[in-house]
């Protein structure tokens, strides 16, 4: 943490693939770690670099997994707040110890829970995208995209966008080539894009 505060060249940006939090299924899971462990590392994070930007994963519908524990790890998501998050749906896989665990959780009931962690995560994030209206950052240029007018829009990523993961920032009609940087400020959200304008 004090590494990353100090150091200009990283970016404030972490991932933290936590899988649950609740104790008896991340021993289940074979993971080390609790609930409150991983509450209070997000928070020493964000008390020591206040935007610092937390991605994290799920398994959704583990084995033996309870409705209980199911709701137990939204309620955690809510109060951690994620700005970005990725969730999957248990799969048993022959080489691993819980394919022949006890308590294997119907497909429906997998996926109804992944849903569930995905539109929640979705909720959190797409906030915290849209309360980046009117700031100003640097982005870089990956490509571009056709307009419907027949302009071309320049696709950006800014520091706090991983690649292929967390969403663009798109801005029309400007001259910029790939790899360029830019500076631009963000006018509109839409679920983890943003749009910005070129700064003058």
């Amino acid at each position: 943490i004090k590494t990353i505060k100090e150091t200009p060249t990283i970016s404030k940006y972490i991932d933290l693939p936590l899988q649950h939090s609740e104790h008896r299924i991340l021993h289940a899971m074979n993971r080390k770690g609790s609930k409150q462990e991983y509450l209070d590392l997000i928070q020493k994070l964000r008390d020591e670099i206040p935007d610092m930007v937390i991605r994290t994963t799920f398994i959704s519908g583990f084995p033996s997994e309870t409705e209980e524990e199911h709701e137990e790890l939204l309620d955690f998501i809510e109060t951690a707040g994620f700005d970005f998050g990725g969730v999957f749906m248990y799969s048993p896989e022959e080489s691993t110890r819980a394919y022949s665990m006890q308590g294997q959780i119907d497909d429906e009931t997998k996926l109804m829970r992944a849903q569930e962690v995905k539109d929640l995560m979705d909720q959190i994030g797409f906030a915290k995208n849209a309360a980046r209206i009117g700031q100003e950052a640097e982005i870089i240029v990956e490509g571009y995209e056709k307009l419907e007018d027949g302009s071309l829009e320049v696709l950006g990523r800014a520091w706090f966008q991983a690649p292929d993961t967390d969403g663009l920032v798109h801005v029309p009609h400007v001259e910029a080539e790939i790899g360029d940087r830019i500076y631009v400020r963000f006018t509109d959200a839409f679920a983890y894009d943003l749009l910005g304008e070129v700064v003058e």
